[in-house]
C-alpha cells in the first residue's frame, strides 16, 4: 500500500469513526427498548436474511422521500453498501469493530447481514477474488460465524480450490451447533471430497490422494468411506500392509463393511502378506503379529455428540478421557492427576490454550507411558489443564497419543478400532 492510499484509508477510517461516535451518541440518549441480545458469533443462516436487508432498505427510500434532521438507523446500510461499493473493506471492517467495541448488537447483526448479501452479489457476478477477499478480511473480525465460513467455502470450489474449501468446512463445523448448518456442511463436505479425489486421480497424484484421506480420516473418525478412500489410495501407491490395516479397521461397519471384506480378499490374493513378527516400539513388551490381527477395540462411552474412554496413566488409577482429535496434546485436569495418583515429570514447558473462557496457561508434564486397550505410548507429553463444561470427563485424548493409529470410531456399536501406523 502506498502512502497516499494509506493517508486516503486513514482519513477514511476516522471518518466513520467520527459518524459511528455521533450515532452511538444519539441512541444512547433514546429510550432503550429491549429486545434479545445473540452471542457475537451466533450462527446464523444466509437465506433468511435477505428479506430483512430488504426491508431495511425500503425503509431507506422512504426515509430519503421524507428527509428527517435527526439521523435515523438508515444511515449504517447506505454508509456500508456505499463503502462495499467501492471496494474499501477494510473501511468496513474497521466500522464492525467499532460496533462491536461498543456492543452494539443490533447493529452488528445488521452489517453482519450487509456484507454476506453483498459477497452475495459478488459470486453472482463471478468476482471471487473480491468476494474472497471480503470474507477473508470479515472473518479476522468474526472468525467463529458458521454461515461466512460456509459462503468462503462456497468461493473456493467456485474458483476449483476444493482442498481449502474442505479445510474452511472443517473449521465452521467445529464451530456449528445447528443441525441444520451441521447437515449442509456434511453434505457439501461429501461433495467436495468427491471432486478433489477425482482430480487426483485424473492427475495420477496417488500421493497427495493418499494425503488427502490421511487427513480426513482424522477429522471424521466416525465416518467409514473415507477408510475405504485411503485403502485405495494406499493400494494405488503399492503400500499393500497399510491397505489391510486401514479396511480390517472398519470390517465391522454396517454400512461398508462388506465393500471392506470383499476389498481385503481381493488385496490378498493379489498380494499374498508373509507372515512376521514385528516389534512395537509404543508398546515394546508386545508382538504384533501383523498377518492375522486385526484391529483391537475400546469400550466407548457417549456423551452429547462426544465420546469418551477409560485409560490407564503411568502408576496411577484408570481414568477417563474425551476424544478430541482437534487436540494435539492430551490434557488431564489437575483434580484427576492428584486423586488418581498420577505420576508426572514436570518438563518446565507452560503453553497457551485456547478454552470455551479464552485464553489458558498449562504447565506439561510428561507420563512414562499412557495405555489405552492393548496400546501403550511412551513418555508421552500432557497438558494439566481445568476443563470448563466437559462434566464425567478427567481429560482430553489428543492426537500426540493417536496419531500412532489408524483408529474408527464405530458409533452403532460404542467401540473405538485402533490398529498401528505403517
Amino acid at each position: 500500500m502506498n502512502k497516499s492510499t494509506f493517508l486516503s484509508l486513514k482519513i477514511t477510517i476516522a471518518l466513520i469513526a467520527g459518524i459511528a461516535i455521533g450515532w452511538f451518541a444519539r441512541e444512547s440518549q433514546q429510550t432503550p427498548v429491549a429486545h434479545h441480545n445473540p452471542s457475537f458469533d451466533e450462527p446464523a443462516f444466509i437465506q433468511p436474511l435477505t428479506a430483512t436487508i430488504e426491508r431495511n432498505e425500503s425503509a431507506h427510500l422512504t426515509t430519503q422521500q421524507t428527509p428527517s434532521p435527526v439521523a435515523s438507523n438508515d444511515d449504517l446500510p447506505v454508509l456500508l453498501n456505499s463503502l462495499l461499493k467501492q471496494h474499501k473493506f477494510e473501511a468496513v471492517i474497521a466500522l464492525f469493530d467499532a460496533l462491536q467495541q461498543n456492543n452494539k448488537r443490533q447493529q452488528l447483526e445488521q452489517t453482519r447481514e450487509i456484507i454476506l448479501r453483498f459477497t452475495h452479489k459478488l459470486i453472482a457476478q463471478k468476482d471471487y477474488i473480491s468476494a474472497k477477499k471480503l470474507l477473508n478480511d470479515f472473518l479476522v473480525s468474526s472468525n467463529r460465524h458458521v454461515a461466512t465460513r460456509m459462503l468462503l467455502a462456497e468461493v473456493h470450489k467456485r474458483l476449483a480450490d476444493y482442498q481449502s474449501a474442505i479445510d474452511t468446512l472443517y473449521i465452521a463445523k467445529g464451530h456449528a451447533i445447528e443441525l441444520d448448518d451441521i447437515n449442509a456442511i456434511n453434505k457439501n463436505l461429501r461433495l467436495l471430497v468427491t471432486k478433489q479425489a477425482h482430480l487426483f486421480k485424473q492427475e495420477i497424484k496417488y500421493r497427495e490422494l493418499r494425503i488427502l484421506y490421511e487427513k480426513l480420516t482424522e477429522q471424521e473418525a466416525d465416518y467409514a468411506p473415507y477408510f475405504i478412500g485411503l485403502a485405495e489410495a494406499q493400494d494405488m501407491l503399492g503400500d499393500f500392509d497399510a491397505a489391510r490395516n486401514s479396511l480390517q479397521i472398519i470390517l465391522n461397519h454396517p454400512e461398508v463393511g462388506s465393500l471392506a471384506s470383499a476389498m481385503l480378499a481381493e488385496l490378498q490374493a493379489r498380494q499374498p502378506q508373509p507372515s512376521r513378527l514385528t516389534t512395537d516400539e509404543t508398546a515394546p513388551d508386545k508382538l504384533v503379529e501383523t498377518e492375522t490381527e486385526p484391529a483391537s477395540s475400546v469400550s466407548l462411552f457417549k456423551q452429547g455428540n462426544h465420546y469418551l474412554l477409560d485409560a490407564e496413566p503411568s502408576n496411577g488409577e484408570t481414568i477417563r478421557l474425551l476424544i478430541d482429535t482437534g487436540a494435539s496434546l492430551t490434557t488431564m485436569t489437575l483434580d484427576a492427576l492428584r486423586k488418581n495418583n498420577i505420576q508426572y515429570k514436570d518438563t518446565g514447558e507452560v503453553r497457551r490454550f485456547s478454552t470455551a473462557n479464552g485464553f489458558v496457561d498449562a504447565p506439561i508434564y510428561q507420563l512414562d507411558y499412557l495405555t489405552i486397550g492393548k496400546w501403550r505410548v511412551n513418555d508421552i507429553r500432557i497438558a494439566a489443564l481445568d476443563l470448563q463444561g466437559q462434566g464425567g470427563t478427567q481429560g482430553l485424548l489428543g492426537m500426540n497419543f493417536l496419531q500412532h493409529f489408524r483408529f474408527f470410531i464405530d458409533q452403532q456399536n460404542s467401540l473405538l478400532y485402533l490398529s498401528l501406523r505403517e
